[in-house]
């Protein structure tokens, strides 16, 4: 199974990139912080506040990479995308942009150029598990040139439960 890293260098598409975070996303993620600033759950809370939050993708998520995804123009902050190992030669994908930055097809950018760097790195497959109740998730993976495929029950302890969703695959 292949090792999923970090990349050394951003992965830029020219209007946006995927970069290690940095201490210039202190002020994202204190945004994140405030009432309706994690609207939609666009970071993962971490125990530790902004600092915390901000240290613990710094030194990548326990389960995998978090890389930012932040505009190529001014490098900025505006969204995070995770990866998961689920099994041998496949990682998921999870990501979520800020919600004053939705709308703007920065989610689409960001799954098509994570999932292909997923792939370059010698993944056989990607995965996105949306719930049903996120149709603008659904319309992403579409767009970012994934396929559907089922549906698949995941556990998550942080939730304390287990859930279906809707299974999007993207494929070497």
């Amino acid at each position: 199974m292949p090792v999923l890293r970090t990349p050394l260098v951003p992965i830029d598409d020219g209007v946006i990139a995927l970069r290690r975070c940095a201490q210039t996303d202190l002020g994202a993620f204190e945004a994140a912080a405030q009432p309706g600033g994690n609207d939609g759950i666009w970071v993962i809370p971490v125990a530790g506040g902004p600092a915390g939050q901000l240290a613990a993708h710094v030194s990548s998520w326990p389960v995998g990479p978090a890389l930012a995804i932040a505009r190529s123009a001014d490098d900025q902050l505006v969204g995070i995308v995770y990866f998961t190992v689920r099994g041998a030669g496949s990682v998921e994908l999870s990501y979520g942009v800020a919600p004053a930055h939705r709308g703007q097809g920065i989610a689409t950018r960001a799954a098509r150029l994570a999932a292909a760097w997923a792939l370059r790195e010698g993944w056989d497959r990607v995965e996105l598990r949306i719930a049903d109740s996120a149709a603008a998730s659904r319309r992403v993976a579409v767009k970012a040139g994934f396929a559907e495929a089922g549906r698949v029950r995941t556990r998550v302890a942080s939730a304390g439960g287990e859930f279906e969703d809707c299974l999007y695959v993207m494929r070497r």
